[in-house]
């Protein structure tokens, strides 16, 4: 029997370099003339296709920003998660032609611009009537603006799956040029970059706390910190229109992640900075200010926040429901349920909402909307997507007993009350 032959690596390079030859061809081929409606490829110059595969786009590639410090594991996940979405996201360039991958867009696609730019500067004839049909493929250049967003905003989507305030942000950058003068090819770079919040402490009842500078990274930008003007917030100075910074403490962040427990860190920490934007906010009963925590533009709960030597401090977070919010103060006006009702129930947390039955009950619907917390029966039809799974939850039917049991126990205390009444008068 005949001894198989060991595969040569350098024969194994050379037919690796050959498919990738020919499969590069291919594709430039079938964009080429699906853009342009015509077969027009066959028309350009063997000399002029390979001028273009020598000079082409190379795919993109991932490494860390000079100066930056990524962990291993980070930077992993980028490389497999980022490239992958790059290779199966889609976008329309025309009504009339086919989707194309961000992956397709900046290999081919941007080598194929070369053909038009070739053209309109007097580089490259194809015969007039070729050159009108190959500058459809000027559509590559126009579209150059609107694909950049869209790749932004897949880019900025990795940056927030692995950021969390008090831990390093992560934001990319890409760019598209050439190592140096004399590569032929132009690189796809995405660089991944990390930040680090600035911290501080402050004196509060004659103790410091550490507190963190609340901001978030966006890709091809960099870091953006919040800050508030006073007169936002309602008060009125000769200062209100100066921009405070605003910092939080570690205990409403871990307050945030206890009672939005359904969500994952990065998007909770996302939805800090985005509610700091455009401020909402409200007094407690002790004239102590509430800034709404909108998630994704649904209210389910606030931040209680102190300026502090300049600095608007949020000190905890409360959930919708928790004692001291308007909500749970119109709840328990409406039903008496008070903060240890609410604790018994397991209501003082995102997750019984979002694993509940209340859709299909409408008397505890009812209840909820009449204490203006619409917001957390619009929150699981909206974000369900996002939702991560927990085992909390409450029984619409448990609560409406107990609502009921309070009602009897309520009549007894009153009913002892009056026979107390009656028994001090005889």
């Amino acid at each position: 029997m005949a001894k198989k032959k060991k595969t040569n690596p350098f024969q194994a390079l050379k037919l690796a370099k050959a498919q990738h030859h020919n499969d590069y061809l291919r594709k430039l081929e079938y964009w080429c003339n699906t853009i342009c409606g015509e077969k027009v490829f066959k028309h350009l110059p063997n000399t002029y296709v390979e001028f273009i595969y020598k000079c082409r786009c190379r795919s993109f590639k991932i490494e860390v920003a000079e100066g930056h410090t990524v962990k291993k594991e980070v930077l992993k996940d980028c490389e497999v998660l980022v490239i992958d979405q790059l290779e199966k996201e889609e976008h329309c360039l025309s009504e009339e032609l086919p989707m194309i991958s961000f992956a397709d867009y900046y290999t081919i696609g941007i080598s194929l611009s070369f053909i038009p730019n070739d053209i309109k500067r007097g580089a490259k004839t194809f015969g007039s009537d070729i050159d009108a049909i190959l500058m459809k493929l000027e559509i590559i250049d126009e579209k150059f603006m609107d694909i950049g967003l869209e790749l932004d905003t897949t880019l900025c989507v990795f940056g927030y799956q692995s950021s969390a305030i008090g831990k390093p942000l992560y934001w990319l950058s890409f760019d598209i040029k050439k190592k140096n003068e004399t590569d032929p090819f132009l690189h796809n770079i995405i660089r991944i970059q990390s930040h680090i919040l600035e911290t501080d402490s402050i004196n509060i009842d004659g103790n410091q706390r550490p507190i963190i500078r609340v901001g978030w990274t966006f890709a091809n930008f960099g870091i953006d910190y919040s800050s508030i003007k006073p007169i936002a917030l309602g008060i009125k100075s000769q200062f209100a229109e100066i921009p405070m910074d605003v910092y939080i403490q570690s205990h409403a962040l871990m307050r945030l992640s206890e009672r939005i427990d359904s969500f994952n860190t990065d998007v909770l920490h996302l939805n800090i900075y985005i509610s700091l934007k455009n401020p909402v906010f409200c007094y407690d009963i002790n004239k102590r200010i509430l800034i709404e925590y909108r998630f994704f533009d649904v209210k389910v709960g606030y931040f209680r926040a102190d300026i502090i030597d300049g600095k608007i401090v949020l000190r905890t977070f409360l959930f919708i429901l928790n004692n001291g919010t308007p909500e749970s103060q119109k709840l328990e006006q409406n039903t008496g349920l008070q903060k240890f009702d609410i604790e018994y129930l397991v209501i003082h947390k995102l997750s019984s909402f979002m694993n509940s039955d209340i859709n299909k009950n409408e008397a505890v619907k009812k209840i909820f909307i009449d204490a203006d917390c619409q917001c957390l029966l619009e929150l699981y039809d909206n974000m369900k997507t996002l939702l991560k799974k927990t085992t909390d939850t409450f029984d619409s039917k448990h609560l409406l007993e107990y609502l009921k049991f309070k009602d009897v126990e309520e009549m007894l205390t009153e009913a002892e009350l009056n026979l107390n009444l009656k028994e001090m008068l005889v």
